[in-house]
């Protein structure tokens, strides 16, 4: 299914993946297999006149890679390797690349040995003072095909930082500026539960910040990035080996932003309300929102209407003065998106935590859980009492479920 929908991935920020420790489990049935792959179809043509050691250092670069590409390929994006040899200096460069102990040269003899034998697509990246150089690589459709089985055993070990901060303010960039924060304790609960449980991309849960604790606030894990719209492959995974169900809310930053605003209840589907009363149908109301909530003024609106989406004046000023009629106390161009999200996570790592006192895996997707499908009952009630709990309302959140 991937090789006949195999296309490029658009070059952007939210199509950039970066190399993880990922490995197949003990136990896994198709470890084995792997290794084979890894023996007789790469490591026996490419090892040349190298010595043991220096053919283990391969085995291992190549482990890692090919894992990493195969899940690239499955989250539809671009794998990003730094291109400049400082990054892998042991105690000086990237943490990450040290931890998974790579060196430049081995690294980029895989690639070069995969780049020659076409099995990846290859963009240089682009010299920055601000951030290291990152090459783009993804697997053409051969490569697809020698190591696309292996994807639904793919994991990532369960380990901290479970918390983290991307672009800190200086109050928040020193390394303790963290510590002692209840949510620390809860995302350590919940992934000291997940750690016996299985799912795809399976890997640790973060809790990612913008600037400060109050700027952001999402759940992260690999999982959530699985397509699911063009290929419906991440709703058709499993937890432990059970099929699953996708139980999200609906019009959440509506409701949440209302809410919190005194605005009461949004009523079942606020998007077809204000559409209608607009002459617009459901998904132009529903874009019209979510730029005007997440914009910091109505003129940056427009522009992004207008520039990312073509909606013009003629229908971008009918939706606004739907909005403002029907929903007078809905606070719009605030710059209100990352309160939003930051709320979002919240209310599903509550959901979360109440989940692994109960033994039940919920994984987050944005404002939405993945559950196995006998506790899409649990999740429905669980997420709108979580809702209530955080913005402390009561029955002005609505959830829907997705099957496969």
């Amino acid at each position: 299914m991937l090789i006949d929908a195999w296309e490029l991935p658009l070059d952007q920020k939210d199509n950039h993946s970066f190399l993880r420790p990922l490995a197949l489990p003990e136990g896994s049935a198709l470890a084995g297999s792997f290794h084979h792959l890894i023996e007789h179809t790469f490591l026996h043509f490419a090892k040349g006149g190298r010595n043991d050691k220096q053919t283990e250092q391969l085995r291992h670069h190549l482990h890692l890679i090919l894992l990493n590409l195969c899940s690239a390929m499955y989250q539809r994006n671009w794998l990003c390797i730094a291109g400049d040899s400082n990054e892998f200096t042991v105690g000086k460069g990237n943490h990450w690349l040290n931890s998974m102990e790579l060196g430049y040269r081995t690294t980029y003899s895989v690639l070069d040995f995969l780049k020659q034998q076409k099995l990846v697509e290859f963009k240089r990246g682009i010299k920055s003072k601000a951030n290291p150089m990152q090459n783009h690589f993804y697997p053409k459709p051969d490569l697809i095909d020698m190591i696309g089985d292996y994807f639904a055993d793919l994991a990532q070990p369960i380990e901290g930082p479970y918390v983290i901060i991307n672009d800190p303010e200086d109050e928040w960039s020193h390394p303790q500026a963290l510590d002692g924060r209840p949510e620390q304790a809860e995302m350590t609960e919940i992934n000291e539960f997940l750690k016996d449980h299985s799912w795809a991309c399976k890997a640790p849960v973060v809790l990612t910040y913008k600037r400060n604790p109050s700027e952001g606030g999402r759940l992260y894990t690999p999982f959530l990035r699985l397509p699911d719209k063009s290929l419906r492959i991440r709703i058709n995974t499993l937890i432990d080996g059970e099929p699953i169900a996708e139980v999200d809310f609906s019009a959440n930053h509506l409701r949440l932003n209302l809410a919190l605003n005194g605005g009461g209840d949004a009523g079942e589907d606020p998007y077809s309300v204000i559409g209608k009363d607009a002459g617009q149908d459901r998904d132009v109301a529903k874009i019209f929102m979510t730029v005007a909530l997440g914009a910091a003024s109505e003129g940056a609106a427009k522009n992004s209407c207008r520039l990312r989406h073509g909606i013009y004046s003629n229908v971008f000023e009918p939706l606004l003065d739907s909005t403002r009629r029907l929903y007078p106390k809905l606070q719009l161009f605030s710059g209100w998106a990352p309160y939003g999200q930051n709320l979002d996570g919240k209310i599903i790592k509550d959901v979360m935590l109440e989940g692994a006192r109960e033994g039940i895996v919920a994984l987050p997707i944005h404002d939405a859980v993945a559950v196995q499908q006998k506790h899409i009952e649990w999740a429905k009630k669980q997420m709108l009492a979580s809702w209530d709990k955080v913005t402390e309302t009561r029955g002005l959140a609505r959830v829907k479920v997705d099957l496969p």
